[in-house]
């Protein structure tokens, strides 16, 4: 990532990790076996339904596929089963966000205040770092980060030292890497101006500019 940036990240419905899958699944208290490189998952709805035709999807490896018997009924069956793979989907970006920042010593800060009931935002939450460089000034990072409803992750950021810069482009990537997708320069990524107080700090820029930059240099 890069200082003064807004991230999407969307997900690919047909991959998941099983490390952030198994620990929002436990955040939701569902039903799930695990055997092997296998995870069948289904709803709270069928917790007691043991015959692995009910699940509602299963994951091999990172490959999602979804028991289509289950998308296919009334409008309110298919309804139902949206609202709970929507559920899973903000757990899993949260856990997918969290685990890839609390990995390089990144805090959790808490927001308040989402929204009003009609917002598409279901969480929103900051990560928090501090910079050990000895001169840098503005030593607090805080990036923050919003979860739609369809599992949609949002990232905002301002200055952020290049230590901290480091590792919040190690777990951009990672978070990239959980949902399957790859964000693309202009579309997924979106540059904000960078304010003259920073305009001399090279690592503002994208990560291979500032890169190409210090080549230059030297």
């Amino acid at each position: 990532m890069s200082c003064f940036e807004s991230s999407t990240f969307r997900q690919n419905l047909t991959v998941m990790q099983h490390a952030p899958l198994l620990a929002a699944l436990h955040d939701l208290n569902w039903t799930f076996q695990e055997e092997g490189e296998v995870i069948r998952v289904s709803g709270q709805r069928y917790s007691r339904v043991k015959h692995k035709d009910y699940w509602l999807f299963e994951v091999k490896n990172t490959e999602v596929t979804y028991k289509s018997r289950f998308f296919r009924g009334s409008r309110a069956k298919v309804g139902f089963l949206d609202r709970e793979m929507s559920r899973l989907r903000v757990a899993y970006a949260r856990m997918v966000v969290l685990r890839a920042y609390f990995s390089r010593n990144f805090l959790l800060e808490p927001v308040n205040s989402i929204a009003d009931g009609s917002s598409e935002v279901a969480d929103r939450f900051n990560v928090v770092a501090y910079s050990l460089l000895k001169d840098e000034t503005e030593k607090e990072v805080k990036i923050q980060f919003e979860i739609h409803k369809d599992g949609t992750v949002v990232s905002d950021s301002n200055y952020i030292p290049r230590d901290v810069h480091d590792l919040a482009d190690e777990a951009m990537e990672e978070i990239d890497a959980a949902f399957g997708t790859e964000r693309r320069e202009g579309i997924e990524i979106k540059r904000k101006a960078i304010p003259i107080a920073y305009a001399d700090k090279a690592f503002c820029a994208p990560k291979h500019a500032s890169l190409q930059a210090a080549a230059a240099a030297h």
